[in-house]
């Protein structure tokens, strides 16, 4: 198993180094994908975010339609701080994963789309795809995860606060985006509330960067929460 082969015990050098030799040896373009995926996460493991996002945009040149590695390469270009690519990513997935697809491929769209504030024609695709989602899945607390966020976005605080209080048992995202619009509606303690919440889903996880596919939304969001009500800054740290 080359994950295991490549675990973090071995260190980030001595890692690389066995997936560089695997892909080089390797010529099946769906090996390419997993293996590209795998470094990729690898990176991520190490805080290399700029390295996961390149793995990850030549893990979708063999698999495009790939709506995880799409929704994932959008959380991985805001980490590494390429907001440029992020903006031009979120556009491409807009037009390529419409509300035909189903309900898990909608979520996950909308999310990715969702995760920084959208311009107006970008916010409309994507809560097109948040609501397709909901509609067929509405017991699915990750649609109405993904529905909370796209409520916020539109300025719908009171729907976002709804929709984030029935998901956020199982869906940790919900919390900075309760936190948001709480505190947009005037309900400030609560917000705070909302945001240690957040801070302590986040913290308590010992296996948070190997889990980091599942935590980049949070984060993204948590950080934009705690500017908005700590007045502390939106913008990734400087990776790796």
């Amino acid at each position: 198993d080359i994950a295991r082969e490549a675990s973090a015990e071995k260190g980030y050098k001595e890692g690389t180094k066995i997936f560089d030799d695997f892909i080089s040896l390797s010529s099946s373009p769906n090996n390419k994908t997993k293996l590209f995926y795998l470094r990729g996460k690898f990176h991520g493991q190490f805080d290399h975010w700029k390295e996961a996002a390149e793995d990850f945009k030549r893990a979708l040149e063999f698999s495009p339609n790939d709506a995880s590695l799409s929704s994932k390469l959008a959380t991985l270009l805001i980490e590494s701080g390429d907001l440029k690519g992020f903006e031009q990513h979120k556009r491409a997935m807009l037009n390529s994963f419409g509300p035909t697809n189903a309900a898990s491929v909608c979520s996950q769209i909308a999310e990715s789309s969702l995760l920084l504030p959208a311009g107006a024609e970008d916010l409309v695709e994507a809560v097109k795809l948040a609501n397709q989602a909901l509609d067929s899945f509405s017991e699915g607390k990750w649609c109405q995860a993904t529905k909370s966020l796209a409520e916020y976005r539109q300025g719908h605080y009171g729907d976002a606060v709804i929709f984030a209080e029935k998901a956020r048992e199982t869906q940790p995202i919900s919390c900075p985006v309760l936190a948001m619009a709480q505190w947009q509606m005037g309900k400030t303690n609560e917000a705070r509330l909302a945001v240690a919440n957040a801070k302590e889903i986040e913290s308590s996880d010992p296996y948070c960067n190997c889990n980091w596919e599942d935590h980049l939304p949070m984060r993204i969001l948590l950080r934009e929460a705690q500017a908005l009500i700590e007045n502390k800054p939106a913008t990734a740290e400087a990776g790796k």
